[in-house]
């Protein structure tokens, strides 16, 4: 997992295989970055096979935290086709934005 700021957005590269031992440094860095006002997350995932359920949790989360602070997106870029189909099925769609 790379965690980088581009253009005032909060950058998440995920390759290969998300996984739960990601879940303490990605939650530690959102609340960081969210407390010094940024609200703009984005996970690169076209290099990402799957992703943990707990990982996705923890995404999730970070989208309904943006929520309640009353601004703010998550966008999920290039994600493959079966995972988008999976966050879907479980009717967390309407946390994130597609592109």
């Amino acid at each position: 997992m790379n965690l980088a700021e581009e253009n005032g957005t909060i950058l998440i590269t995920i390759t290969g295989q998300g996984r739960q031992e990601d879940i303490p440094l990605l939650a530690s860095f959102a609340k960081e970055m969210m407390g010094k006002g940024h609200r703009a997350f984005a996970f690169e995932l076209g290099e990402c096979n799957g992703m943990d359920p707990e990982l996705l949790g923890t995404v999730a989360g970070i989208a309904l935290r943006l929520g309640e602070l009353g601004s703010g997106a998550v966008r999920l870029l290039h994600l493959h086709a079966d995972m988008e189909s999976g966050i879907r099925e479980l009717n967390l769609d309407r946390l994130f934005e597609f592109a």
